[in-house]
């Protein structure tokens, strides 16, 4: 009776424990499960053989149908099946587990790809931007190297869109966002780019002042005197910031590179500290 109850509890205790286990010390748990559950099997079997006495010279009688001569092959059959089906289990289980933790791990990236990643264009959004500038501003001060901010404001986009609905307005979006991811291939540059607002992108340019940065914003100063169009008839201006100079933050980043600038303000004459100011007006508000 004992044994009985100090085997339940220690099998209780570990299915607890084991539920919760993973990796290295779940495998010391199975281990030491099978340890115990073995013991306790073979510790009431032969107690329970210790406890029996026979008188001497007794026998089973002549009529017991219980006698081993026919039980050995059915036993040995129904313990065969019955390891069979709890091996299934196990298989089964173990699947079941795996499953559930990719499903998990694919709900878990299906969430951050919609809270960091644009509907319209598949391009990083306005909060994976931040945390980007957040990143960079950290490296920057470790290293020393400054970065540019760019932002590319789709001029003309309320007159583009008006009337077409949603539909219209996502395909235009994804269609300017297509003619910028171009561009910036072409220009050879190893940018960051994200859709900031309905008319509005932002570049993060690393080490601004290279020789294929410079083409970069050459092709961004084409791109605002609509020498080299994005985008079906679309007309673009743009802004630039650069850290330190331009911003100690993300927020006064984004704020100085939203001013417009003439295209020859464009680029490194504009990123120079000593460069003249941007053109004047407002910022443009992102629609």
């Amino acid at each position: 009776m004992a044994i009985a109850l100090a085997a339940s509890a220690g099998a209780m205790i570990l299915s607890r424990r084991l539920a919760d286990a993973t990796g290295k010390r779940a495998r010391l748990l199975h281990a030491t499960a099978a340890l115990v559950m073995g013991a306790a099997i073979s510790g009431m079997h032969y107690s329970g053989m210790v406890a029996v006495s026979y008188p001497a010279g007794a026998s089973p009688h002549p009529g017991n149908l219980l006698a081993g001569g026919w039980m050995g092959v059915p036993l040995a059959v129904t313990i065969g099946l019955l390891l069979v089906v709890a091996i299934a289990v196990v298989i089964l289980d173990r699947r079941a587990a795996r499953l559930a933790a990719a499903q998990a791990e694919a709900d878990r990236q299906r969430l951050e790809q919609m809270a960091f990643e644009d509907g319209d264009t598949g391009l990083p959004n306005r909060s994976a931007l931040d945390q980007q500038i957040l990143d960079r501003i950290v490296a920057s001060q470790q290293s020393g190297r400054p970065f540019a901010l760019l932002y590319l404001t789709i001029s003309n986009f309320r007159h583009r869109t008006e009337g077409p609905g949603e539909r219209a307005t996502a395909a235009l979006a994804a269609e300017a966002a297509r003619g910028l991811q171009e561009l910036i291939k072409v220009s050879g540059v190893s940018c960051w780019l994200a859709r900031y607002s309905d008319n509005a992108f932002a570049v993060i340019v690393d080490g601004p002042f290279g020789q294929p940065q410079a083409t970069l914003f050459r092709r961004v100063q084409e791109l605002v005197v609509n020498d080299r169009r994005v985008g079906d008839s679309l007309e673009w201006q743009a802004g630039q910031s650069l850290f330190p100079d331009g911003g100690a933050s993300s927020r006064s980043l984004i704020r100085n590179a939203m001013v417009p600038r003439t295209p020859g303000d464009i680029g490194v004459a504009g990123l120079h500290p000593t460069a003249s100011s941007p053109a004047s007006g407002a910022a443009t508000a992102p629609a």
